[in-house]
């Protein structure tokens, strides 16, 4: 599931379908890479004969490819994990609110 991440990060230009979830937060058309329709025979073509063709565009791409993944590290992982686990967390109550709680739910 990380296979972009992964080839951004070893400086790797990528051709990604649209339909991929992380395409949006990590492929710059023509910065990183391409994204590509997946029914599309002639877009996926396209996408794999820039790549094929980069030249001495490859370095920008990899530095650019490098600059974009690097901030979906684990500081972010961690960071986005400890918000859903608040948001997750049972609210809670003063004495006064458990009590009217419970005494509407017994009506």
């Amino acid at each position: 599931g990380l296979v972009v991440n992964e080839a951004m990060a070893a400086g790797l230009p990528v051709a990604v379908s649209s339909a991929c979830g992380c395409a949006p937060e990590l492929v710059e058309d023509g910065v990183n890479g391409w994204r590509f329709d997946p029914h599309n025979p002639g877009e996926i073509a396209a996408a794999f004969e820039r790549l094929a063709n980069l030249g001495p565009q490859a370095e920008a791409f990899a530095a650019a490819g490098r600059r974009i993944v690097e901030t979906f590290g684990p500081r972010r992982f961690s960071d986005g994990f400890c918000k859903a686990a608040e948001a997750a967390s049972p609210p809670r109550y003063s004495m006064f609110h458990r009590m009217l709680l419970r005494r509407l739910a017994y009506r």
